[in-house]
């Protein structure tokens, strides 16, 4: 009863292991899942590190159709000619290789059509390799082969290493797609070769790979190992790090080999998240039939159903119905653990009609086995035993001779029940050493790779030491360096500003002597000017009193002896006739006024009032004479002027207030004048207003006689000053010193 139980347990293992190997196909660099499940399938039977299983996740390729590209070839497609319109062809062939592959072929057999035509031989080998990837993904391994088999021969004859060791790893997936893992083990280490010489590393990594898959299914796990580990370590050292979806559903497959199925299923739904998102049918086909192989391993039939016939849909639009038998066989395995025996058959038959299998031959065998069909299932026993040495799968060899001999035992056969168990007993021991051997070379490896990154660990430790001290050498260099020319430049700096200050400096000096010289010469002007002007002054009035002398001596003096004949004429005035009397009377009247007029005009001429009494009394004067006008009201008011000033002070005094008062007749239009003299023991204030229109101050633009009142009063070293409003009048200020004055 143990036994039956053990071998039912063991038998479940088979049909869950059948559908998760046949998830992960690859061709070329698309390599996927099977890197990191088939080393996983390998060592299964003992525990690994996780970091070791980790390395693996890394070796996918995501590819998705961009319908960017897509669009942007097309539209430059009819308007290119010859090899570039071939190579679009053959870009537009890829790119809808997987998800539309009757597009994808017709693109790449416009493309070998047309590089025919030219004889562009380049050109025909891409396009007859994109019909040939393009037949991988249908499922058309036989034309695929004879495709690449045509390609080999064109590569070989004109010596294309590169183009050969493609082709030899085509081929290679190809007869492992096939089941003849021999011959595809020995197209794979072909292609390495060729690749070694191309020193083409990244994609030796990738032949690796697939011969480590491949000794795994020849049960070479020594071998096997060797390969696996030399690929993960070419991916450690590259930094390969592959696509995000590609990288989410195999850790998802990771952790179904793990039986963790609900880790599983989150990596699974982030990765149908983005293929979803990217539009990758093809690669959402395979996520959705992961994702129900992890429902029915947490015995959730109907969602695993679900996802099945979701990954069926996609299969048939992509047309790859009847081409792929994972999914009936996953169907099959749903409707066996239903034990829905009928339907689980059927499914395991129509896997078989795609593809003979060892697998699907035992999980047959399974249901007859249940079915109490000892005779039938032994004959589906034997079908399994026969495929798997057709293929040279030793694992799946020890299994089914396991599953002989019980079923031999059943029907009491037990000659032969033995004989199965022997074989069984030495292909298992058999397989125990290679993978002892395989353990031992993972254990050497790990051992010799911890001493390697130990030793790296200490020479990037020194390394990282010596450059911290080159480093910190170059940073005091540098700042030496800077410091040294901080200096040199500070120094600069400094003499540059001396420099700077000390021609300002003299600069400014220049312009003050400039301008006291131009002072100097402006004072020298102005002391001449009024040196000519009290010159002119002088000569004025002495020119004045000598014509005042000559009126009143020469002038006045025949007047008066004129005067003196009228008077002696006055004698006889009775004995003239009356008609001559009255203009007698009339040229005495004359001659009495011409006198007086000789006379008023000597004094005037001899500044007679200014001369006589002083500034006082000629002001008192003026201003009777411009009220006369009946216009004007002019005030005038003196103090502290009761001792005589100067008489050339006085003259030049009045001559100033001469000419503000003619200013204010001329342009003010006043209505009121007011004079004020105010006498204090130093100087002698002047201040003359008016109520008149104004004008706007501008001491730049003075008129002609503000400038000789300006020039008179700094002639007595005096100050001048204007304060006048628009509409509301003009005062000016006047104060002359009377100490230290030339006229003192």
């Amino acid at each position: 009863m143990k036994r039956k139980k053990r071998i039912q347990k063991r038998r479940a293992s088979i049909i869950s292991l059948s559908t998760e190997q046949s998830s992960g196909f690859i061709i070329f660099t698309e390599n996927k899942a099977f890197f990191m499940r088939n080393l996983f399938n390998l060592l299964k039977m003992c525990p690994f590190q996780m970091t070791f299983i980790f390395y693996l996740f890394f070796s996918v390729h995501i590819f998705g159709q961009n319908m960017t590209v897509i669009d942007s070839l097309i539209s430059v497609l009819e308007t290119q000619k010859d090899t570039i319109k071939i190579k679009t062809l053959n870009e537009l062939a890829w790119e809808y290789r997987k998800a539309d592959s009757k597009k994808a072929a017709l693109y790449a057999r416009n493309a070998k059509t047309m590089s025919d035509s030219l004889s562009y031989l380049d050109g025909t080998l891409t396009s007859l390799n994109r019909l040939g990837a393009i037949a991988i993904y249908q499922k058309n391994i036989k034309e695929a082969e004879e495709l690449y088999l045509k390609i080999l021969k064109k590569e070989i004859k004109r010596n294309n290493v590169y183009g050969i060791a493609r082709t030899y790893n085509q081929l290679g997936l190809i007869y492992t797609e096939k089941g003849e893992f021999s011959k595809a083990l020995t197209h794979t280490l072909k292609a390495e070769e060729k690749f070694k010489l191309l020193n083409k590393t990244n994609i030796i990594a990738i032949t690796s790979n697939n011969i480590g898959d491949l000794y795994r299914r020849l049960g070479n796990y020594r071998q096997a190992m060797q390969y696996l580990l030399k690929s993960l370590n070419i991916k450690e050292k590259s930094g390969n790090k592959e696509a995000i979806a590609l990288t989410l559903q195999n850790i998802g497959i990771f952790q179904i080999d793990l039986q963790n199925y609900k880790k599983a299923l989150d990596y699974l739904k982030k990765s149908e998240i983005i293929f979803e998102d990217i539009n990758d049918q093809y690669e959402l086909s395979k996520t959705y039939n992961n994702i129900g192989l992890s429902f029915f391993s947490l015995k959730e039939h109907e969602k695993a159903l679900k996802y099945y016939n979701q990954s069926i849909e996609i299969k048939k639009r992509l047309n790859l119905k009847e081409k792929d038998n994972s999914i009936y066989n996953n169907l099959g395995t749903i409707y066996h653990k239903k034990v829905l025996l009928n339907l689980a058959l059927f499914n395991y038959k129509k896997a078989l009609e795609i593809k003979k299998n060892a697998n699907i031959y035992n999980n047959i065998a399974h249901i007859y086995f249940q079915k109490n069909d000892y005779n039938q299932a032994s004959i589906f026993y034997k079908k399994a035993l026969n495929e798997a040495e057709i293929s040279n799968q030793r694992f799946e060899r020890m299994v089914t001779l396991d599953n002989l001999s019980d079923i031999y035992s059943k029907l009491k056969n037990y000659s032969l029940a033995i004989h199965y168990n022997e074989f069984y007993l030495e292909l298992r021991d058999s397989l125990e050493n290679d993978y002892k051997s395989a353990m031992s070379l993972k254990m050497n490896y790990e051992e010799k790779r911890q001493q390697v990154q130990l030793l790296e660990k200490d020479k990037e430790i020194t390394k990282i030491s010596l450059e911290k001290k080159e480093i910190e050498n170059w940073r005091k260099t540098i700042l030496i360096y800077s410091l040294l020319v901080g200096l040199v430049l500070v120094s600069l700096l400094f003499f540059a500003i001396l420099k700077g200050n000390r021609q300002k400096q003299l600069t400014k000096l220049a312009e003050k002597n400039q301008q006291i010289e131009q002072q100097k010469v402006e004072e020298l002007l102005k002391k001449q000017e009024l040196k000519s002007m009290n010159a002119m002054m002088v000569g004025q009035e002495e020119e004045r009193k000598r014509i005042a002398r000559d009126l009143h001596d020469r002038l006045g003096s025949m007047l008066a002896m004129v005067k003196n004949h009228f008077k002696s004429v006055e004698i006889d005035i009775d004995g003239l006739k009356s008609s001559n009397t009255k203009l007698y009377n009339k040229a005495n009247k004359l001659l009495d006024e011409a006198c007086e007029e000789v006379r008023k005009i000597s004094q005037d001429m001899a500044s007679g009032v200014l001369t006589k009494f002083g500034l006082t009394a000629v002001l008192e004067d003026l201003k009777e004479t411009l009220e006369e006008s009946k216009q004007l009201e002019v005030e005038f008011i003196s103090h502290g002027l009761n001792d005589r000033l100067p008489l050339e002070l006085e003259i030049s005094i009045y001559r100033i207030i001469q000419e503000l008062i003619s200013n204010i007749l001329k342009h003010a239009k006043a209505s009121e004048i007011s004079i004020q003299l105010l006498k204090g023991k130093q100087r002698l204030n002047i201040i003359v207003e008016d109520n008149g229109i104004g004008f706007k101050n501008n001491s730049t633009h003075l008129g002609m006689g503000l400038k000789n009142i300006d020039a008179r009063i700094d002639g007595l070293h005096g100050d001048f000053k204007i304060d006048s409003t628009l509409e509301k009048g003009t005062t000016i200020t006047i104060d002359i010193p009377l100490k230290n004055n030339k006229y003192d």
